[in-house]
């Protein structure tokens, strides 16, 4: 069967779909879906502006995904090729016209190359990405309050927040849905009552979650504004608060502006946090040793793969194997507690005992 290429008097037109899809090793150091569409005096020049401004642009947001904010040094990267630092282009889709260039890819970096860069300039940075935190927002008025309900300002602000941020954290949030609005009632979300949270958390997959509320307050003159963010873990148990906010209702406050910045704040804040917790060690990287209770080979190969598979591991040595238990040090890339929430989302727990964390079936 015929190609399917068109000739016409001004145009050629050729589209190629690659089968092949090469992963990145790291995907801290990837970006993807990137949509091509730029023109040019010919076909050539078109394709060769829009991958260099692709690069150029997925280059911008590794750097600004990995690296801690206000390190002045940071400036100097812009300075180099984004070109140089290439692992690999995917272009999964790709449509050659006679001016003009449009295509989707992937974009994988070198992670030795760019970590090469950053310790140059002496530069702090994270390639961890979190585990699934769920993202509850709250909306509160005389009317009510409200958690499931569509074209409300402040719910619609963090439901496509997973597709707007390019962090290291990972943000879920529930799709309206009322099997789930019966299952979890918005005034006890409100309340954040420990064992709605902690359903709300296994609904999503998540290892913590953030509730986030606002709502207008009449009682006062003037009206307030009231906005909060509170972090609890996948039990319902608070862990921290993360951002607070009151503003007057004057007449002039423009909702839409303080929503988006707050939510800027929550993650910047969130962001950072986690990656000052998990910054990329050069030498002297943490290592804990963790005790498997086994009763088969089957057994302690499967847990070990299952250590040895998270992200934040980067290697492991074997201290002991008997035909009970086995000792494992590990040697990790960013905090216990990280690798502790890593370790919950595959269904177990690492809980410490003494000097040694020991691996348990999650209860839950």
């Amino acid at each position: 069967m015929r190609s399917h290429t068109i000739v016409m008097a001004f145009c050629l037109a050729l589209s190629v779909s690659l089968a092949r899809a090469e992963t990145c090793p790291n995907p801290a150091f990837a970006v993807n879906g990137l949509h091509l569409d730029t023109q040019g005096v010919d076909g050539t020049m078109a394709r060769k502006a829009a991958l260099e401004h692709a690069t150029a642009e997925a280059f911008q947001i590794v750097t600004n995904r990995l690296l801690l904010t206000d390190q002045p040094a940071a400036n100097q990267l812009t300075e180099l090729t984004a070109e140089d630092f290439i692992d690999f282009v995917h272009i999964s889709s790709e449509t050659a016209l006679a001016q003009r260039y449009i295509a989707d890819i992937d974009i994988c970096f070198d992670p030795v190359r760019m970590r090469d860069q950053f310790i140059q300039r002496n530069l702090s940075w994270s390639e961890l990405f979190s585990s699934p935190i769920l993202l509850l927002p709250v909306w509160q008025d005389p009317s009510g309050i409200r958690v499931w309900a569509r074209n409300i300002t402040w719910l619609d602000v963090w439901r496509d927040i997973g597709e707007r941020d390019n962090q290291l954290l990972r943000l879920k949030t529930l799709s309206p849905d009322l099997a789930l609005e019966r299952r979890l009632p918005p005034e006890q979300i409100k309340d954040k009552q420990p064992d709605i949270l902690a359903l709300s958390a296994k609904a999503a997959g998540a290892q913590q979650l953030a509730v986030l509320y606002a709502g207008l307050d009449y009682t006062r003159s003037p009206p307030m504004l009231i906005m909060k963010a509170e972090l609890f873990d996948a039990d319902g148990v608070f862990l921290s608060e993360i951002n607070a906010v009151e503003i007057e209702m004057n007449g002039r406050t423009n909702l839409p502006e303080a929503f988006d910045l707050f939510r800027q704040t929550f993650i910047t804040t969130l962001s950072d946090t986690w990656q000052r917790a998990n910054l990329y060690k050069v030498d002297d990287r943490a290592d804990i040793h963790v005790e498997l209770s086994v009763n088969s080979l089957e057994m302690w190969y499967r847990l070990r793969t299952l250590l040895a598979e998270l992200p934040i591991v980067q290697s492991i040595t074997v201290l002991r194997l008997t035909s009970r238990s086995g000792v494992l040090k590990l040697k990790l890339s960013g905090s216990v507690e990280a690798l502790q929430m890593a370790v919950r989302s595959t269904g177990y727990r690492l809980q410490a005992n003494g000097d040694v964390y020991q691996l348990t079936v999650n209860p839950g």
